[in-house]
């Protein structure tokens, strides 16, 4: 429950309809100033000096979430078609990850090159 000088009063002299409507209120106004917040940190976050561009901030996230994900499919799923006496779908599974693996770790250098 939010609290404000002006919802004691309210409570205080028993106008608990209008306390209703005042709560509502404050939380459209810190709905409001946390979407702003947001779009503002969104805007900035990934951004240098040297480099304000917020699509290319957008596409360096972008190909560091790729190279975990070809990380995670070639030292995790992949590895455990070596490691681990799998069933046979699920090893034809881990081995078509290790594939996938190279094919996103590509995706990632194409994604550098251009941002270079």
């Amino acid at each position: 429950m939010l609290t404000h000088p002006t919802l004691d009063k309210l409570l205080a002299l028993r106008l608990t309809g209008m306390v209703k409507g005042f709560e509502e209120q404050l939380q459209r106004h810190a709905g409001r100033v946390i979407f702003d917040l947001a779009v503002a940190v969104t805007q900035e976050n990934g951004t240098t000096p040297q480099d304000a561009s917020v699509t290319r901030a957008e596409l360096r996230a972008v190909a560091a979430d790729l190279r975990y994900t070809g990380g995670y499919l070639r030292n995790v799923i992949a590895q455990s078609a070596m490691d681990c006496d799998l069933e046979p779908d699920d090893d034809e599974l881990a081995r078509f990850a290790g594939k996938l693996a190279g094919r996103v770790g590509a995706l990632v250098e194409k994604i550098e090159r251009r941002l270079s």
